[in-house]
């Protein structure tokens, strides 16, 4: 008869919604383990608590404008100063980010004109299970210095050349320690 007489159940122990998408939290994960120094990743939330639409506009109709392009858009990844709290960049999961800006989904367009406005870089990404680590590395390289970065090749590059240079020295040692001319008493052994 009134709300208040029906009996609520509680959910059973076990059931969970989960808010992220197994794709969008493989992009998270990817993103978070290329991070390093003050900056981190957080999952997705709404645009305009991202991007101030108002902050270089002056008339109030451009305003209302830009916060009805954004409304009820989300940005997937965000990726954040931990001091500061200011968005570095931030990526959108498109099905046709392999094509051109033309194909793209009407909410991704809009956010990509309303993040180029604010000068705030976005990375169209694809919907995928796994995300490439050279490709996000090539994305964040562009908004943040390879040294906050862990970059896979860098670091494979950096171990190549560290057994290149191991490699010669031994070499060197060896041809010191087995020297023809000290094992034969001043004289060269034939």
């Amino acid at each position: 008869m009134f709300g208040f007489f029906k009996k609520v159940e509680l959910p059973a122990y076990g059931q969970r919604i989960s808010v992220v998408s197994p794709q969008q939290l493989a992009l998270i994960k990817q993103v978070q383990n290329i991070l390093q120094c003050n900056y981190t990743a957080i999952p997705g939330c709404p645009a305009y608590r991202v991007v101030d639409v108002d902050e270089d506009i002056e008339s109030r109709s451009d305003i209302k404008k830009g916060r009805a392009k954004i409304e009820g858009i989300y940005f997937d990844l965000v990726v954040i100063d931990k001091d500061t709290f200011k968005p570095i960049c931030v990526f959108r999961m498109d099905p046709y980010a392999h094509l051109s800006e033309e194909h793209y989904n009407e909410g991704t367009r809009n956010l990509l004109e309303v993040s180029r406005s604010v000068k705030l870089p976005m990375f169209v990404v694809p919907i995928i299970n796994e995300y490439d680590h050279f490709k996000i590395v090539a994305h964040l390289k562009t908004v943040i210095s390879s040294d906050c970065l862990l970059d896979k090749k860098r670091d494979y590059l950096k171990r190549v050349e560290e057994e290149e240079r191991k490699a010669a020295m031994d070499s060197e040692m060896h041809a010191y320690d087995n020297c023809p001319w000290e094992k034969g008493g001043g004289n060269q052994i034939r």
